[in-house]
């Protein structure tokens, strides 16, 4: 076995790079037919790499004569918090299919203790990366480099899930109007309100100007969102658009519906609302002709995560870790003159 080189990513290893990540979205597809097939070719993810290549370092990990892997940055403010971060998306990276086990883990480790340098080096103490679910070994790396689970994109298709309300009675279910929209807002208020508590911990910092916000979501054509009422009061809210260009890039497709928030009131849950809803939003998405629904949703959402698991299939996990900033002015090669 040749000794590995991890080395600065060039122009002219693009297109083996883009081979390799069309390589991991073929196989990630053995696991989930539903994912779109057109990222196998390696032409759709090209200039996404090109493009993140153009901004910011890459690496690549070379055995002999052969790419093996790399990785790309694209810088992000405001990750995870008001901190200057580093994101590598499912696209972004790869390790040759046919590497497998120590070997590949070792890959990604060894090509992640190059490029964090430059990251740290930059400022960037947010490190963020998208893996494919199904990639153990890269699960493994990363878990292994300090990283913790922090999102999941998953997929379905739109075929109905035949749910049923244990308590139907006054229970129904209707798209929501503008004619609607403090009902709307109040449950996005809630539903805000319910991810900054334990163990979640996402702030509420955005409930200033929600109503607008919502009224502007609500009036774009393509944005549904459907209500649960018990009698005239709302209870619960689903909302789904085509593909959110938030979560993962490989689900991004016209046939792509994507669910884009939900929530049930508390005393309302555990009784087939939300399975009821996503019933509804999957009838609606068939309808107008999509094939398949994505979600993505936090892991740490004890209650929201085994509800999507229920039905959808997991694509991709993000990952993240937060540097220590104290490695800003002490750094491994810091001096004593430089200590007061």
């Amino acid at each position: 076995m040749s000794p590995l080189r991890i080395v600065p990513l060039t122009e002219e290893l693009l297109g083996e790079a883009a081979l390799l990540a069309a390589g991991r979205v073929r196989a990630e597809r053995r696991h989930v037919p539903h994912l779109p097939a057109r990222y196998e070719n390696f032409g759709e993810l090209l200039p996404l790499i090109r493009r993140a290549y153009s901004r910011a370092p890459g690496v690549a990990a070379i055995d002999g004569d052969r790419l093996v892997g790399f990785m790309t940055t694209n810088l992000v403010h405001g990750l995870r918090g008001p901190f200057r971060g580093a994101y590598v998306g499912e696209w972004g990276h790869a390790v040759a299919g046919d590497i497998a086990g120590e070997r590949r883990q070792y890959i990604y480790r060894r090509m992640y203790e190059l490029l964090g340098e430059k990251w740290v080096r930059n400022g960037c103490f947010a490190h963020a990366v998208t893996i494919f679910a199904h990639d153990q070994d890269a699960v493994n790396a990363w878990f292994w480099s300090h990283f913790g689970m922090a999102c999941v994109d998953a997929v379905r298709g739109v075929e109905p899930i035949g749910a049923t309300v244990h308590d139907d009675k006054d229970f129904y279910i209707r798209q929501a109007t503008l004619s609607d929209l403090d009902s709307v807002a109040t449950l996005k208020e809630l539903h805000s309100r319910y991810m900054a508590e334990s163990p979640i911990f996402m702030p509420a910092v955005d409930l200033s100007g929600l109503r607008e916000r919502v009224e502007k979501w609500m009036s774009q054509e393509s944005h549904f969102v459907y209500l649960a009422f018990r009698g005239d009061k709302p209870i619960a809210y689903m909302q789904w658009e085509p593909s959110y260009k938030n979560a993962s890039f490989i689900i991004t497709d016209p046939k792509t519906a994507s669910v884009t928030g939900a929530f049930t009131l508390e005393e309302h849950r555990g009784g087939g609302v939300g399975s009821a809803l996503l019933d509804e939003v999957l009838r609606a998405a068939r309808a107008r002709g999509f094939e398949r629904c994505s979600v993505d949703f936090e892991s740490h959402n004890i209650y929201g995560s085994r509800f999507w698991l229920r039905y959808f299939q997991p694509i991709c996990y993000s990952v993240f870790r937060q540097v220590d900033e104290r490695i800003a002015w002490a750094p491994h090669d810091r001096r004593p003159e430089h200590i007061w």
